[in-house]
Parts: structure tokens; sequence; C-alpha cells
């Protein structure tokens, strides 16, 4: 038996298809989707091996020590919504808002990001008070870590002064079950988020308009740039009125309400990303219509069970915990952040991550979701007049090298069967075509990473003309570049398919065959001096060629011609040595570049 048991696959439509140039290449176009369908496929659906709840081994908390930048917030799959707690903020340590060895909650925020690199969001914090205090954002209260629960689609927590808070969740809402020992009080923060300008606001929020709805409301707008600059609107509303509100600071309020011991509070949160107060509250009323919080958290998990049940194994209770804990992390995100009822619009598409394991995935195990995607990138691609780099809350960051939403369409329209005469959408794949060659060859405002003019007039990135990542970016690009040459082809762009196939060989312009690695050159043709193939490169130095990598690792980023690359390397032999040599190396990081979550080669 395997790692994993015995794998059991539910969806079984999985349609292989093959890239340019034969076997070689069409096992590397994803090779994790390859060997992905070879295991899904290996037995199909056994009712031994079902299982009805298979959220129950999802495990929310892994991934939340250190810096795992996970969080345990309550969720559904693909979800504008992560409602839960914030333990942190204004560091790189909490990009998700929350660490498990915290002992403080800071306040219960709405939506939060899954494993990035980068922090954002945490919007709009509600927090419930236990005695009279004075509401100041960064005091943190102190929870019970004891009675911390996380499960998919719902948190729970014991706050000091013995207040249990409850949160399960929907798309684009949030239900909080509240009740204390002896009372409580609420500070609703309409300016929180997961940013630098935690405690001055000002250096961030530009508008914001925050209105009292009666006696059990509040509602409001507010632009922030941070990532991105963004608009969040929201509607709060509690089953109970409140006896007095205080605007305490600028947009965060204390409301006191007659709650005596052991009694509960509801509250329901609706947001929304694009469409403003009115789709906020819509969104609230369509998916928690009533206050029934228990009927929000069955839903919730069922949504969820719907897509782990994809793939179900027999094994361990480790292995288990394991193999649906990543599932649930794998269809956390993208985001869903169109308003309930509109054309699904996904965001989150951090494509340099996603693009050669998890979007593959996705296309195996949730392919009703993969056209939903596809079409976001591409009306993304329109808004922005490029294709996605890496998107949050429907805008472009350029976070990350490559147009790497190329390999993901691409891979789609091959699974899809859209080359000419096979598919009736032909002239839908001949627009995101149009749209591929279009980003791939012509300047695009804002696009201050790739210089196509630089790439085809020296065949590489020389680090002289160019802010960092050199080697990374050139190598990167070849995959794109190759992807839209399979595309171009099958559409019968024969020319354009023979000018993408050649740049896609740009990666022997940094191939240093003397030493079988990849390396800088400049605009002249030499190579770097001096030169350590082990020193990390990370971010835009002048002095960095690479991406969070070194040359030892960037080197084998050749998915798109891995026989060309043995050849370079010189042979068979050379080439399975050098790559046995990567993993008998000091795991060690070296140079000037190291990045925190790199711990080792």
């Amino acid at each position: 038996m395997s790692l994993y048991g015995k794998l059991v696959a539910v969806n079984r439509h999985v349609v292989p298809y093959q890239g340019h140039g034969g076997i070689v290449r069409h096992s590397c176009i994803h090779a994790v989707t390859i060997f992905a369908i070879a295991a899904l496929t290996t037995t199909y659906a056994d009712s031994r091996f079902v299982d009805n709840d298979p959220a129950q081994w999802v495990d929310p908390f892994i991934g939340t020590s250190a810096n795992g930048h996970t969080f345990p917030a309550a969720c559904v799959p693909f979800g504008l919504v992560q409602a839960g707690p914030d333990t942190g903020n204004n560091s790189w340590h909490y990009c998700s808002g929350y660490r498990y060895e915290d002992g403080k909650i800071y306040g219960f925020s709405q939506t939060h990001l899954n494993g990035t690199g980068n922090a954002d969001l945490g919007d709009l914090s509600i927090l419930p008070l236990a005695r009279k205090w004075e509401p100041v954002a960064g005091n943190g209260v102190l929870f019970d870590k004891a009675t911390e629960v996380a499960e998919p689609g719902y948190y729970a927590v014991m706050l000091d002064g013995g207040i249990k808070v409850e949160i399960s969740a929907a798309e684009h809402s949030a239900i909080y079950r509240i009740k204390g020992e002896r009372g409580f009080r609420m500070f609703v923060d309409c300016l929180h988020g997961l940013t630098e300008g935690w405690n001055d606001p000002s250096r961030e929020i530009s508008e914001c308009d925050v209105r009292v709805n009666g006696k059990s409301g509040l509602s409001g707008t507010y632009r922030r740039r941070h990532w991105v600059d963004r608009c969040c609107s929201f509607d709060i509303a509690f089953d109970r009125e409140f006896r007095d509100v205080n605007e305490v600071q600028r947009h965060r309020y204390l409301l006191d309400f007659d709650i005596k011991g052991g009694e509960t509070l509801t509250v329901k949160v609706g947001l929304s990303a694009k469409g403003g107060v009115v789709a906020a509250e819509r969104n609230r009323v369509a998916e928690i219509a009533d206050w029934d919080f228990e009927v929000v958290r069955i839903t919730a998990r069922e949504k969820w069970n719907a897509f782990l049940r994809c793939a179900v194994i027999d094994g361990s209770d480790e292995q288990k915990t394991n193999w649906f804990t990543s599932l649930y992390h794998l269809f956390i995100q993208p985001n869903n952040i169109a308003d309930t009822g509109e054309k699904p619009l996904y965001s989150t598409f951090s494509l340099w991550d996603t693009f050669r394991s998890a979007h593959p995935l996705y296309t195996i195990i949730a392919r009703d979701k993969v056209p939903e995607m596809v079409d976001s990138m591409l009306e993304q691609g329109r808004r922005t007049g490029y294709m996605p780099i890496w998107t949050l809350w429907g805008k472009e960051n350029q976070g990350m090298i490559g147009t790497h939403s190329i390999p993901v369409i691409v891979d789609w329209f091959l699974k899809e069967g859209g080359e000419n005469g096979r598919n009736s959408r032909k002239e839908y794949w001949l627009s995101a075509y149009a749209q591929i060659k279009d980003t791939l060859t012509n300047p695009h405002k804002g696009r201050h990473k790739e210089r196509w003019d630089l790439l085809d007039k020296y065949g590489y990135y020389p680090f002289d003309e160019i802010k960092g990542e050199s080697v990374s970016r050139t190598v990167e690009c070849a995959y794109d570049d190759w992807c839209a040459g399979v595309m171009a082809e099958k559409l019968g762009f024969a020319d354009d398919a023979a000018f993408f196939f050649k740049r896609s060989e740009n990666w022997r312009n940094v191939f240093d065959s003397s030493i079988g690695l990849v390396r800088g050159k400049d605009a002249n043709g030499n190579w770097r001096e001096p030169f350590n193939p082990y020193a990390l490169g990370h971010g835009a130095d002048l002095a960095n060629d690479f991406t969070e990598g070194n040359a030892f690792q960037y080197t084998w980023h050749v998915m798109q011609n891995p026989q060309g690359l043995i050849d370079a390397m010189g042979g068979r032999d050379v080439f399975t040595k050098k790559l046995d040599s990567l993993f008998l190396r000091p795991d060690k990081v070296e140079g000037d570049g190291s990045v925190v979550d790199v711990t080792g080669l």
C-alpha cells in the first residue's frame, strides 16, 4: 500500500491529452497532473471506502504554527468569507492573521489569506468584551487554548471572562453565536485589516462610510490600499437591539446590549467585494436568512464533504488527516468575489505557487469549477490588458514572476478538447489565445517586470538590464511561451507556434554547460562572477538572479523539454547524478538572500 493507502476516485471523468513534440513533452506539460490521473484512476469508487463525512479527518490547525500561514477560520469551499480569530498583526509572521502559539485574540475578522507570503485582508473585526474596557485597536483578549475547536465550516473558543464564541460561514457571509457567563459588550472595528496600517488606518484607508442601522445593525464601505487597491462593503445584523452605541475611535464602535449571564447574542455579517452595502446585505439575507446557527454549520460542513468526497482513501487515521487536510487547504481558494446570483468571478490566484500542481489537480477533482476559473482569468485579462499573474480581490498585484495563468488556461484548453474542429467553443478559445498572444508579445501598462523587447533582443534577461531575478524570469517565461506555442499549434497558427517554441528554448541561453547549471549573464554575454550555485536569491535585487531559490534548484525548471536538458548536461548518467546530488548536499541556506520560510536546500 502506498503512503496514502488505497486511493478511490469518485470523479471518473479524466481526459488524457498529448502536447507538442510527443510523449516526452506530453509527460511534462504538467507532470503532477499525469501522476494524479494515474493515482486517482488506479481504483474507482468503492462503497467500502467512500466516507460520508470525510470532514471529520480535517484538522484546520495544521499549518498554523510558526510560519505556515494558514488559519482555523470558518469558511466554505472557494468562498469570499473566512471568519475567524486574529492573534497578531503588523508583521510578516501574520500573513494569515493567526499563529497557534499565541495566547491572545485581537478580534474576529471576516477574510483571511491561506498560505501566502504576504499579508492582507482581515476585513471587519468584531470582538466581544467581558468587562468595562476602553477598546483600542491592538489590545487583545486572553483565551483558553484548550477550548479552541476548528472544523470545516466551524470555529469556537472561550475568551477570558467566560465568553464562548462560535462561528460558521457561507460563501459571502458569516454567523456568530456568542454566550457569556456574566454578559458582555461588543467592539466593532470597521477599519481592521491585516496590514501595516492596522494601528494607523489613515495610512491606507482613503474612503470610509459607516452607518448605524436603527438599533440592531451597522453597514458601510471602505477603500484600502495595501497589496492592492480595493473596496469592501459590509452589513452586520444583531438578533438583539443594542442599548447604546459609542464611536470610541473613528469608525470603531462599542455596542452595549441588555444581555444577562447565560444569554446568547447572534450576529450575522454579509460582505461584498464589488457591489456596495446593498449587495452585502443581499448576500447576507440570501445565504443566512434565519438566525439558526446550527443550520448554517451543518450546511457548511456538507459543502465541504461534497468536495472532500472527490478522492477518498483507506489508510491510518494519520494518513487520512494528512490527505483530507491537504484537500481542505486546496479548496479554500481561489475565492469567488462575485455577489450572490452573479456569474462567478474568482480571484486569489497565486499562480506562481499553484500552476504546477493545484490547478492541474482541480481539472481532475473539481472539474466543474475549472471553466469558471478560466473565465475569471480571461475576464481579468480583459480588464487589465494582460493575463493574470497574482490576483487578489479582482486586482492584479504582480506579486511574483512569469504569467502562469497561461499554462493553467492551456492545460484546460487541451483537456477540454479545444483544438480546431473538436470543440463547439472554438470562438471562445480563439479569443483566449488572442489574449495570451497579446500578453506575451506586447508591452502593457503597469507590467513592471516583463520586458519582451529585452527578451527578444538577447534571448534572455541580462542581469545588468533588469532589476533582479534575471535567470528565474528567463526560464519561467520560457515555459509560458511553450504553453502558448502548444495552443497556437493546436489552433492552426503555425507561425505563432514556431515563434513561441523558439522562445521557449531561451533557458539554453542562461545554461552554463561547463558547470551544468543555469547562471546569470550580462548584456555582453559574460557570466556573473562571483557565482555560488547554492546562494539563495529572493526579490528584485540587482545582485540576485533567482526568485526564492538558487541555481541548483532552478536548473530543473525546463519542464517543457526535459530531454533537451538531459542532453545539455551531457546525457542521462550525468543528469541523474547531478539530480541526486541535489538531495545529498548539506541541507542549509547560503548567501545573503535568505528567506524566513526557506529553511534548507
